[in-house]
């Protein structure tokens, strides 16, 4: 089992250096807008797919004027080799490293009620695998089903307590 969850995350790492290259395309083309004139620049759920965060929020920081703000958010789901460099302390610190001043930070966390539409979130994502997983070899066609089958039981269960991933905002301000 231990071979397939290394290929698992080989290929969530693939699918993240994807987004990776064109996260960084779009960050190539910032170079045309106008340095020290907004109020303010965000990034939400960007830099966890991005190799070097550090540049986009000190990228953002030159974009806003004395005074304005950036703010980023990011989600953090897994702990993996492909988003460690993204850990949720990081916002803080890369903030600061931009020249920012009075950086906040807010950790959220959702508790998803029976009837709440995000409640089966984490399932739906592993159903948009499904083809995957199981043309991958890793796991049967049953085993899926089964697993399945036993998650949705689980999830309808209102004594279930379904929490969502940590979400964390931070934001400073350019002096």
């Amino acid at each position: 089992m231990r071979a397939k969850r290394e290929y698992f995350l080989g290929y969530i790492s693939a699918e993240q250096r994807r987004l990776q290259q064109q996260a960084g395309e779009l960050a190539d083309e910032s170079a045309w807008l106008p340095r020290k004139h907004f109020d303010l620049a965000t990034a939400r759920l960007v830099l966890v797919n991005i190799p070097e965060p550090e540049k986009i929020i000190a990228e953002m920081a030159a974009l806003v004027k004395s005074g304005g703000v950036v703010a980023t958010g990011a989600c953090f789901l897994l702990q993996s080799e492909w988003n460690r460099s993204i850990h949720w302390s990081a916002q803080p610190r890369m903030l600061r490293n931009a020249g920012l001043v009075d950086v906040r930070v807010n950790p959220l966390i959702h508790i998803y009620a029976a009837d709440h539409s995000r409640r089966p979130i984490f399932l739906q994502f592993v159903n948009n695998l499904h083809e995957r997983i199981v043309a991958d070899g890793l796991i049967s066609e049953a085993e899926f089903a089964e697993c399945i089958s036993h998650l949705e039981r689980h999830l309808a269960d209102p004594d279930t307590l379904v929490v969502s991933h940590v979400f964390i905002q931070a934001w400073g301000r350019k002096p």
